[in-house]
């Protein structure tokens, strides 16, 4: 694909949950960059995706929310974009993936 008017590059990176009381949840940033081999900026996202079982049954990441954040991450990631879509994707992810505030934890 041809950058022509593309000034920013993604690439999503999903981060360990360690904290007990989180498990279930997804978190990361996108890094964005752009004119730099280092990341210009990052953009965060945290939700509850999944039931944690420490069984590990099988399964157990096959939720809608985790099939829609699949389809989400694949159509943004290693993508060229504007301006223009880069708004579009901060702003889609902090009204739909970036649920730190309202998840209930214990």
């Amino acid at each position: 694909m041809a950058r022509k008017n593309k000034k920013y590059s993604l690439n999503f990176v999903e981060e360990a949950v360690l904290n007990s009381d989180y498990f279930g949840c997804v978190a990361g940033r996108v890094e964005v960059y752009g004119g730099s081999s280092y990341a210009n900026g990052e953009i965060r996202f945290f939700f509850k995706g999944y039931n944690y079982d420490p069984r590990n049954t099988p399964g157990q990441y096959n939720t809608p929310k985790m099939r829609k954040w699949s389809k989400f991450r694949e159509y943004w990631d290693f993508k060229n974009c504007t301006d223009k879509e880069l708004k579009k994707l901060e702003t889609i992810i902090k009204e739909e993936w970036y649920e730190i505030d309202r998840i209930k934890i214990g």
